[in-house]
């Protein structure tokens, strides 16, 4: 008997861990036009003043329904996205620097070494790639390259990667999340002798909103994909 209750208890314990909690943000202004429903029970809630918000899930599998529609099954693992509204995303790399001043870590520039991205009629990359080094390309390169690519989570961090619109659930790569303001300055430890010092933190963007950042930015150069031949 006693041995009979141990594994019951352990049983409980591992399923337990198999579903831990998850947070997952969506697109909420997507839900003031479309009633969105995890599982056929939890309806995702609209919002007039953000556009995305945050869910709790249990991980593991579910469906997804809109407006009552056919059920789409997805699993979540992770942190993440559910891209509820068919979006693009970018991820972006942002670098943090200091120099012989023993101030926070300031926001000095962003990157995007080696990829540059094709954003519906644009072209977005590192200035010094726009500048020295597309030019010389033809337009079906360009095409080719502005794919962007799936983030496996552990480069260094300075490339640009951007996510299909069909992708439902996408992982959590970055630091800083959709809704959050990019920070002015980070603190890191480093040693007493340490005159300077770079790091480096992802932030996740919708796609055409980072055309946007990426016009005013002194790190990307932003060009109509029709600049460039066939």
């Amino acid at each position: 008997m006693k041995n009979y209750l141990f594994a019951l208890l352990a049983m409980g314990s591992l399923l337990a861990s198999c579903h831990s909690d998850v947070s997952v943000s969506y697109n909420a202004s997507y839900c003031k036009d479309h009633v969105v429903k995890i599982d056929d029970t939890i309806t995702l809630k609209a919002d007039d003043e953000k556009e995305f918000l945050k869910k709790t899930l249990a991980s593991g599998k579910h469906t997804l329904t809109v407006d009552a529609g056919k059920p789409v099954a997805f699993e979540l693992k992770d942190d993440g996205i559910l891209n509820i509204a068919h979006q693009e995303f970018v991820v972006f790399p942002i670098k943090f620097s200091f120099g012989s001043s023993r101030e926070n870590l300031a926001v000095s520039e962003t990157s995007g070494m080696p990829n540059l991205l094709v954003i519906d009629s644009f072209v977005v990359g590192n200035k010094w790639i726009m500048e020295k080094v597309a030019p010389k390309w033809k337009r079906d390169r360009i095409m080719q390259l502005g794919k962007g690519r799936e983030s496996k989570g552990d480069e260094v961090g300075t490339e640009l990667v951007k996510t299909d619109s069909n992708q439902l659930v996408i992982n959590k790569t970055w630091e800083i999340g959709i809704s959050d303001e990019i920070p002015k300055s980070l603190e890191q430890s480093v040693s007493s002798s340490t005159r300077s010092a770079v790091a480096f933190r992802k932030k996740v963007m919708d796609a055409k909103m980072f055309v946007l950042f990426a016009s005013i930015s002194d790190s990307y150069t932003v060009q109509r994909l029709s600049s460039w031949e066939d």
